[in-house]
């Protein structure tokens, strides 16, 4: 299983390309509280794109806490193979 962690915050555009170019089979989208407002449409355009991606649940972390960010990252980062990180994050 083929899936894409997503940093989502200003544009999710970049995100919705990385999915769809690499046919991703699951979504874990990283959030803060104000850009999981964008996981609807996110999703929306996914399925409207044909892309078949399942989306975990989502992980909040603190926007202005790169500490927490990189540690929620990074036990991501040790759950299995084949996990395409989203720098681009929008």
């Amino acid at each position: 299983m083929k899936t894409h962690l997503c940093l989502l915050g200003g544009e999710v555009m970049p995100n919705i390309i990385g999915v769809l170019q690499d046919r991703a089979d699951q979504v874990i989208p990283v959030v803060s509280k104000d850009s999981a407002r964008q996981l609807p449409a996110m999703l929306e355009a996914l399925h409207q794109a044909g892309s078949k991606a399942v989306f975990a649940p989502e992980l909040t972390v603190l926007p202005h806490d790169p500490a927490h960010c990189a540690d929620v990252i990074e036990r991501l980062a040790d759950t299995g193979d084949n996990l395409v990180v989203n720098w681009t994050g929008g």
